[in-house]
């Protein structure tokens, strides 16, 4: 994820978006940016410092970003979830650490917490 600055009608606005990778109509593989976040004009944030973008550029790459409503966003703010910390650490093999990633991450989204049991 990163952060951009665009324009829209002669006005500056930044957001956030995320690189995903698709499959064109002709089979090739592109990728594409996906707006995850739209933050808002850049007026509104900027402390009239001429190099602001940048500025929030890096704090949100090192995980201290200067806008607080794009901490969760951040790396900082990111929690790993429990199955790929354990797959990290070498405690499960891989066949057993796909279900509960897979399938955890799609319950978590709906509201359901995965039953630990099945790790």
């Amino acid at each position: 994820m990163f952060v951009e600055k665009v324009k829209n009608n002669g006005t500056d606005y930044l957001r956030l978006v995320e690189g995903v990778r698709i499959t064109n109509k002709d089979g090739y593989k592109t990728t594409h940016k996906k707006v995850i976040l739209n933050i808002g004009p850049l007026k509104r944030f900027d402390d009239g410092q001429p190099d602001y973008v940048e500025r929030l550029k890096k704090s949100f790459k090192a995980g201290n970003p200067l806008i607080p409503a794009i901490l969760r966003y951040s790396a900082a703010g990111r929690e790993i979830p429990l199955c790929h910390q354990r797959k990290q650490s070498g405690l499960l093999r891989p066949s057993k650490a796909v279900l509960p990633c897979t399938v955890g991450t799609h319950f978590g989204r709906i509201g359901i917490e995965y039953p630990l049991f099945f790790l």
